[in-house]
């Protein structure tokens, strides 16, 4: 019986030594590559496959933090900058607009976080101007245009104005001149009870064309002025002074003048 255990016992033993050594190989085996082989378990996600989230949620927010500092560091300053301004509200002032909801983070990091006040721009309001067009036999006749000007709150003086500045090229192109003296300046303009009393600098008394360019000029001043709804009549002085008749040619303008004077 004895002789019967002993090969069984021996055979036991060779077969424990065999794991043992083979035991000892992968321990050894895995000492080496350890770093390797934690690296792939973390890429594949190994253990969250297999034993569900066990703690991952660490690695998920770390793993997710990096995305967005990749994604921040991708976008120029610029570009954020201007991201800042147009989603700001115009309406609201600069410190307001620059105010945080709790909990939320600047866009962007370490600099002003109050965008430049951008100043309003000045509304353009659609003002009608009266030039004139001289046919091939002389004959004067009147020519309105439509200009955008920033009028403010003196429509009635930027349409003069920019009348005395004369036709733009565009215009001038479709024939419109204007007969008003060169060098005319607009010294005061106001309305009063319907009557706009406009004071011109000495140049608009001096007409080279005669008094077809007294009229020409007068009209021109008239029908731009009644073109507004507050003005029925046009008072003419020269330098602060009231004058009955403009240049030597005796055209009057001692009184108040509308549009069916012409």
């Amino acid at each position: 019986m004895e002789e019967q255990k002993d090969p069984r016992r021996k055979k036991l033993l060779t077969v424990f030594g065999a794991w043992l050594i083979g035991i000892i190989i992968i321990l050894i085996i895995f000492a080496i590559n350890s770093k390797r082989i934690f690296s792939i378990i973390d890429e594949t996600r190994f253990v969250e496959n297999v034993f569900g989230n066990t703690g991952g949620g660490q690695n998920i927010a770390k793993t997710d933090q990096q995305s967005a500092d990749t994604a921040s560091e991708s976008i120029p300053y610029n570009q954020v900058e201007i991201f800042t301004l147009t989603q700001t509200q115009p309406d609201l002032p600069a410190d307001t607009a620059a105010e945080q909801q709790p909990g939320e983070q600047s866009t962007i990091s370490g600099e002003d976080q109050n965008p430049p006040a951008v100043p309003a721009e000045q509304a353009l309001t659609d003002v009608k101007l009266y030039f004139v067009v001289v046919d091939s036999d002389g004959t004067v006749s009147r020519k309105d245009t439509v200009r955008q000007l920033e009028t403010g709150n003196s429509p009635l003086t930027a349409a003069i104005e920019a009348l005395l500045r004369g036709p733009s090229q565009e215009e001038e192109k479709k024939g419109l001149q204007t007969l008003i003296p060169e060098g005319t300046k607009l010294l005061s303009a106001m309305v009063r009870d319907g009557i706009a009393i406009l004071n011109f600098s000495e140049d608009f008394q001096y007409n080279r064309y005669g008094v077809e360019g007294y009229l020409g000029q007068l009209m021109q001043i008239v029908y731009t002025a009644t073109a507004f709804t507050s003005v029925d009549s046009v008072q003419i002085i020269i330098e602060g002074q009231k004058r009955n008749y403009l240049g030597s040619e005796g055209v009057w303008i001692g009184t108040p003048l509308n549009a069916a004077a012409f």
